[in-house]
């Protein structure tokens, strides 16, 4: 009863913060003991107990995505007014695209998150001439608590990326001028300590291969000319630059390492920006309501 009376200002968050609840509800139990409601034993023997959520399997179809609406349309409405008001929401889900995503995560998840040493799979799927968000799948299974399935790695993870920010790399060098041909040196390099590099950067195979394009580079996913291209085109710049292809800002300054997946992304943020390449550049924010009526 405390931990209900506790989370009726903000259900929704406290639904997804046990933490921040446990909080609110052991204040409420030390009100109620100061007020004379309830014995100190009583109050030690709530405080001590462990919230434990079981939802109701409700929501078959989507889940994840049902839950993504839902909270922006509580952040809009109000949770309140959600829940009473009737509304008919048009989303920009495609359902035939989405039973197959949520397939192939399944399958192909079960099949190979052990040989990656993982525990979950995801998908998203973007129209890119839209931002119109067309499958997402957060979790190989919404209802699987080993793997906490209802978190949405899509929408609310953070993951490093790796080697794919290396086009937004060389395409802020193109806007400053240099050109797919533009050669640089590919040779072990001691980068100065205040690019964000600590000693010398090798390619993934230790390979080197001298003069070569901007274009070879991109194309063999070298990492020696990805730095030297972030250098020319500056931290901070690189760090603007990725901003407007929707990336949130990066919590430091990674230094030249940014270009190698040092830091982390938010998958849909990743998948947009991707989206914007396929696109010629145009980004778009990514959409997942088209329509709210009122019946």
């Amino acid at each position: 009863s405390a931990s209900l009376a506790a989370m009726l200002p903000q259900p929704s968050f406290y639904l997804k913060n046990i933490d921040a609840l446990t909080s609110r509800r052991n204040t409420v139990l030390r009100l109620m003991r100061e007020q004379g409601y309830i014995s100190e034993e009583e109050r030690s023997m709530a405080a001590s107990s462990s919230l434990v959520f079981d939802r109701a399997r409700g929501i078959v179809n989507a889940p994840h995505f049902v839950v993504r609406v839902t909270n922006e349309l509580n952040d809009q409405f109000g949770e309140r007014v959600v829940d009473t008001s009737g509304y008919k929401v048009i989303t920009t889900l495609d359902f035939d695209k989405q039973l197959i995503a949520e397939k192939i995560v399944k399958e192909l998840g079960d099949t190979f998150v052990k040989e990656a040493r993982a525990n979950n799979a995801a998908l998203v799927s973007i129209d890119p001439k839209t931002g119109q968000i067309l499958t997402l799948v957060g979790s190989r299974d919404f209802y699987n608590k080993d793997i906490n399935g209802q978190y949405d790695i899509i929408s609310q993870g953070r993951r490093q990326p790796g080697s794919s920010l290396k086009p937004f790399v060389y395409l802020a060098a193109f806007e400053r001028g240099f050109t797919p041909e533009t050669v640089l040196y590919d040779v072990n390099t001691d980068f100065d300590l205040r690019a964000g590099v600590n000693g010398v950067v090798h390619n993934a195979n230790r390979k080197e291969y001298g003069l070569i394009t901007m274009r070879s580079a991109l194309q063999g996913s070298l990492n020696i000319p990805a730095e030297k291209t972030m250098y020319l085109v500056g931290s901070k710049e690189t760090h603007d630059f990725l901003g407007r292809f929707g990336y949130s800002p990066f919590q430091e300054d990674l230094g030249l390492s940014l270009v190698l997946g040092g830091g982390v992304v938010n998958p849909l943020e990743h998948a947009a920006a991707y989206a914007a390449l396929a696109n010629n550049g145009g980004y778009f924010k990514p959409v997942s309501i088209l329509k709210v009526e009122n019946e």
